[in-house]
C-alpha cells in the first residue's frame, strides 16, 4: 500500500504516520508504506474419496401389508493434502498459568505440544534464535482432521391396503447431507506454516527509503529458516469432519382410488408429515 492524506484536514506533529502522505506520490517514487500478501504454498491441494453404500429389501408380510427396509452408509474421510503440507494450532490446547513460562524451553514445550504438524520439521538454531521450537516427529495424523464413522442412515416404509380402494402409506428415513460447508472447511488450512506464510507489515519507509516496490524481499525471507515467526491458524480437528445435517421426515398418507367416472382417479385425502430437528454435528 501507499500513504495517503485524507481529503481535507490540518494535522499536528503527533498524527498517526499511517494516515499521512500522498498515495500517488508514494507510488511514483516506488516507495510502499505497507506490505500484505501470502508466500510459499498458498493453495489447498487436497483430495478425498466420498463413499456411499445402500441396501434395500421388500417384504410382503401379508396380502394387505407391504414393508420396505433400507439402510444407507456414507463415509466422507478427511482430505489428504499434497505432500502432507497442512498444520494448525489446536484450540483445545490448555492455556499455561501466568508466570509458568520462565524460559524459552518452557515456551517451546507448549508450542511443540499445541502446534500440530503431520510431518517432521526441525528448525536449525540461528544467532538470533538459538533455541527454536522443532518437531522431529509428527504429532497429528496425515489428514490432520479425525475421520467420523457414524454415517448410518436407516429407512423404513410400509403400505397397508385397508380396503380394495384405500391404502395407508408411511415412511421414516434419516439423511446425512455433506454440504458445501464441509468442502470449504477442507480448504481452510491453506497457507499452513512452515510451508506458507502470511505477510502483513506496515510503517515502512518512514525515514530514508529502504524498500522499493520493484525490489521487494524474496518470499524465502518470510519463511523458515530465514524467518521463524509464524502466523498460525487454529482448527478443531475433532469436529471439522462432522459438519453435516441430519433429519428424518415421517410422512403418512391415506390414499383412496375413486371410480373412473371421477376425473381424479387417485386422491390423497389425508397427508401428515413431521421432521426431526435439523442439527449440525
Amino acid at each position: 500500500g501507499f500513504d495517503q492524506f485524507p481529503s481535507s484536514a490540518t494535522y499536528a506533529n503527533s498524527l498517526n504516520a499511517s494516515q499521512t502522505g500522498d498515495g500517488l506520490a508514494s507510488m511514483l517514487l516506488n516507495t510502499p508504506s505497507s506490505l500484505f500478501g501470502f508466500v510459499g504454498n498458498t493453495a489447498a491441494d487436497d483430495r478425498t474419496t466420498w463413499q456411499g453404500y445402500y441396501i434395500q429389501d421388500k417384504w410382503q408380510a401379508s396380502k394387505k401389508l407391504n414393508i420396505q427396509i433400507g439402510l444407507r452408509y456414507d463415509f466422507v474421510p478427511p482430505a489428504h493434502y499434497k505432500n502432507d503440507q497442512v498444520s494448525g494450532w489446536n484450540p483445545e490446547c490448555p492455556i499455561p498459568p501466568d508466570g509458568s513460562l520462565q524460559t524459552q524451553s518452557d515456551i517451546n514445550q507448549v508450542i511443540q505440544s499445541c502446534f500440530l504438524i503431520p510431518v517432521p520439521f526441525v528448525q536449525p538454531p540461528t544467532a538470533s534464535n538459538p533455541n527454536p521450537p522443532s518437531w522431529p516427529f509428527p504429532n497429528v495424523r496425515k489428514t490432520y482432521f479425525d475421520p467420523k464413522y457414524d454415517g448410518w442412515q436407516p429407512r423404513f416404509g410400509f403400505a397397508y391396503s385397508a380396503r380394495p380402494r384405500t391404502v395407508v402409506r408411511g415412511a421414516f428415513a434419516m439423511f446425512t447431507d455433506h454440504n458445501n460447508t464441509l468442502v470449504q472447511e477442507s480448504q481452510d488450512p491453506r497457507i499452513a506454516w512452515p510451508f506458507g506464510a502470511g505477510i502483513s507489515e506496515g510503517g515502512l519507509n518512514r525515514a530514508v527509503p529502504s524498500l522499493f516496490w520493484n525490489a521487494l524481499p524474496p518470499a524465502s525471507s518470510f519463511l523458515p529458516p530465514a524467518n521463524p515467526r509464524a502466523g498460525i491458524f487454529s482448527f478443531n480437528r475433532c469436529t471439522m469432519r462432522r459438519s453435516r445435517a441430519r433429519w428424518g421426515p415421517v410422512p403418512l398418507l391415506l390414499v383412496h382410488r375413486f371410480p373412473s367416472l371421477v376425473s381424479f382417479r387417485q386422491i390423497s385425502i389425508l397427508e401428515w408429515a413431521t421432521t426431526m430437528p435439523f442439527r449440525l454435528n
